[in-house]
């Protein structure tokens, strides 16, 4: 098994989920993908680094989730946001209930869709988002507690 750091593999991932070679299918994605994960250790819990964001994870994310009610989960737009990705995987995995707010007109992938309970289009960029869609995400979120009240 050839060695290859695993910061370097996780760049090659990267680069191939966010820019396919050409021609290249669903297939050949992950043929290419399988090769790259194979050089990274097989446990990563024998690295420092992990074991150091696993402990933040567990010590602060967990306790947070444990504590809501709901989780209310602003939907990142551009490359995939790995941290937004562990918060709601284990939102998912702790079956918490999830409000996404997303940007007006912003595009949401299906299964983000279809993961959310509900989703609210705010435009929390404004100056004055508060003073404008408050109201909104107070009714949304409202509604949510209501909802899901008896879970």
């Amino acid at each position: 098994m050839s060695s290859m750091p695993p910061e370097s593999a996780l760049a090659m991932i990267r680069a191939i989920l966010l820019h396919p070679p050409d021609g290249a299918g669903d297939t050949e994605i992950l043929l290419a993908l399988r090769g790259l994960v194979r050089s990274i250790p097989e446990d990563l819990r024998d690295d420092p680094e992990f074991r150091e964001w696993e402990r933040d994870v567990r010590e602060h994310l967990i306790p947070k989730l444990n504590d809501s009610a709901i989780t209310i989960s602003l939907a990142p737009s551009g490359d995939p946001d790995v941290k937004y990705a562990v918060e709601l995987g284990m939102s998912i995995m702790m079956d918490k209930p999830i409000m996404l707010v997303i940007a007006p007109g912003q595009k949401v992938p299906r299964k983000l869709r279809q993961v959310a309970d509900k989703i609210v289009a705010i435009d929390i960029r404004s100056p004055r988002w508060q003073e404008l869609e408050g109201a909104k995400m107070t009714a949304a979120v409202e509604s949510m507690m209501r909802k899901f009240a008896d879970d």
